[in-house]
């Protein structure tokens, strides 16, 4: 009978195994095939990962039967039980119990070994130490011995004593790679050299265990690790390549997948990829739309669309990311801010006037900093021109001049263009001179130079304007003011395109100037 349970056992049938019991128990009362067949179900559930269905039949064991023969390798089973579900203080008493009880039983050292395991996840790391060097110095070489050197490791690990954890992981690496802990050395060795502050070698040994072992639940971990160091490198392409294997691979946890897809995204946008880059947040975002990652995966995706100029996707992206983004605790400022800023900037490439004001006002009352509250007004201005309101125009781009940048020249001069449609010629010329002069005059930053040479150009033309009608003496004047700004152009802005517009507009003044009475007639 007790053979028959054993077959039983055997086929992962612990059903039919425990009727077998049950009749042992009814027909042999009294014998010791009893607790062998409880002894014997509570190994085959511990080893099918039944831990606490195993824990139920040690116990009933070591109740019921306290001088069988089994009762050492029961509390041993015990411990284990206890301790594979983390619970290291209960298995630590099963495991003194064991050594204290039987200290001559074949199972002892295992049990030393189980305790030192116990002992290093309770922090009592030196202790563990002590016992693990004293199994190894004397197991003879085997499973036992290397699983023994491999907590001896991670005992080091617990004490941050990483360059003696280096040396005991690096002695198994000698191990074939088959051996069961070939990738998990690889891996704890990996950390150690972090911690040591030689990222090279620690991404070297996360390469080698994703190289060599593909199929370990470690691989996508040490995957990532490896694309992280190669993206912190600039090494964008490279990276891309173990992001992907994360992904393609099958044993990463969702947290991971969805940093590896976060991170594939961005190496594509650091590359300039940007319609690539917004496919990958696209799937990001489909795929963990209530991740982490979310918020900051909505507004990159937004992001990418503006940066390849795609300003229709872009403002939908936004207007999606806004509540999204704005909501999130996690998401710094300045991504809200540009969220706020950039989603203008679409709907006025978009002629969407009024939802350009919608995102851009917020911030002209907020805490944004001074410079993208310029934006926003500059912004504003550009949407209440095209809602033809044009004193608000006017009124949000003086705001916005308070710039000592780009917006603050790019407002000026949208103002001057406004005060000269209207005729408002003297007025349009004090700001477009606020733009020349201004901004650090001829040595502004190239990004300022191309407007201050169209504010130089529209001056010169505010006064160009008036020639035809004007009286014979401020006729006079108002060339004179034309060949000093097209002159003042010509001179320092060869680079500028509007140079060669106003060498032709010089001809035609010289000209004019020789004979005043034809003047644009």
């Amino acid at each position: 009978t007790l053979a028959l349970l054993r077959c039983h056992l055997a086929t992962s049938n612990i059903d039919q195994a425990e009727q077998v019991a049950a009749k042992i128990k009814t027909q042999f009362p009294s014998s010791p095939a009893v607790a062998e067949s409880v002894f014997r179900i509570g190994e085959a559930l511990y080893d099918n990962n039944q831990l606490d269905d195993a824990l139920t039949q040690y116990q009933k064991l070591l109740k019921q039967f306290p001088d069988s023969e089994f009762v050492p390798a029961s509390l041993l089973g015990q411990g284990w039980a206890l301790l594979r579900t983390e619970k290291a203080k209960e298995a630590e008493k099963f495991f003194d119990e064991l050594i204290e009880r039987f200290p001559n039983s074949r199972i002892t050292e295992q049990a030393r070994m189980a305790r030192s395991i116990a002992h290093r996840k309770l922090g009592k790391s030196a202790e563990a130490i002590k016992a693990l060097q004293q199994f190894i110095s004397t197991a003879p070489e085997g499973d036992a011995k290397n699983s023994s050197r491999f907590e001896l490791g991670l005992a080091y690990v617990e004490n941050e004593n990483w360059e003696q954890a280096e040396k005991v992981f690096r002695g198994l690496l000698d191990l074939p790679d088959e051996n069961r802990l070939a990738d998990r050395t690889r891996y704890e060795l990996a950390w150690a050299l972090e911690s040591l502050n030689r990222p090279t070698d620690a991404t070297n040994q996360f390469q080698d265990l994703a190289t060599r072992f593909p199929q370990s639940p470690l691989a996508a971990e040490a995957n990532f690790k490896v694309a992280t160091a190669l993206y912190e490198q600039e090494k964008y392409d490279a990276a891309s390549k173990f992001y992907n294997r994360v992904i393609d691979g099958s044993k990463a946890s969702d947290g991971l997948m969805e940093k590896a897809l976060y991170k594939l995204a961005w190496s594509s946008y650091k590359q300039k990829q940007f319609a690539d880059a917004a496919e990958r947040f696209a799937e990001q975002i489909s795929k963990f739309s209530e991740g982490e990652l979310a918020a900051d995966g909505r507004f990159m995706l937004a992001q990418s669309w503006f940066e390849n100029e795609n300003y229709e996707k872009a403002l939908e992206a936004y207007v999606v990311a806004k509540p999204i983004v704005l909501e999130s605790k996690d998401t710094p400022n300045r991504l809200k801010w540009l969220t706020l800023i950039n989603g203008a900037k679409s709907a006025n490439q978009q002629k969407r006037w009024q939802q350009a004001i919608d995102f851009a006002l917020p911030l002209t009352n907020s805490r944004a900093d001074q410079e993208t509250q310029n934006e926003a007004w500059f912004e504003i201005g550009q949407a209440r021109m095209g809602l033809k309101q044009e004193d608000a125009a006017i009124d949000a781009w003086q705001k916005a001049s308070a710039s000592s940048g780009k917006v603050g020249a790019h407002a000026r001069v949208m103002k001057g263009d406004m005060l000269f449609k209207h005729k408002r010629f003297d007025e349009a010329i004090d700001e477009f001179k606020m733009v020349f002069y201004g901004f650090g005059g001829t040595e502004s930053p190239p990004e300022i130079r191309s407007l201050q040479a169209y504010a130089v150009y529209e001056s010169a033309r505010c006064s160009y304007v008036r020639i035809s009608k004007a009286s014979d003496r401020m006729k006079a004047k108002l060339i004179d003011d034309c060949i000093e700004r097209f002159t003042y152009l010509v001179e320092n802005y060869p680079d500028q395109s509007l140079a060669k517009d106003a060498l032709k507009q010089l001809e035609t003044l010289k000209t004019i100037k020789n004979n005043p009475t034809n003047a644009l007639r």
